[in-house]
């Protein structure tokens, strides 16, 4: 399990909030460049949690929200199709 720091986390929400679909693409980019697949799964489960929050709050559109859904999901389906092949 990979226990974030309060600094790391109010980053992924910051960029979460900003809805700049390039910065939140680059979360998940750097997610899965050079880190290991716990670090990776961390990461992309804690954009995730930020988004929904986020919406929550109403601090970023449903559309955003989906939109962010999206990329996790496909970050996380591309790994697996990776692996299995």
């Amino acid at each position: 399990m990979i226990a974030f720091g309060r600094a790391e986390i109010a980053l992924i929400d910051l960029l979460v909030r900003q809805d700049r679909t390039a910065v939140s693409s680059a979360v998940l980019a750097v997610a899965g460049i050079g880190a290991g697949e716990v670090t990776r799964r961390a990461v992309l489960a804690q954009v995730g949690e930020a988004a929904g929050s986020a919406k929550a709050q109403g601090a970023i559109s449903a559309e955003r929200g989906a939109e962010i859904a999206r990329h996790v999901r496909c970050a996380l389906e591309e790994r697996e199709t990776r692996v299995a092949a």
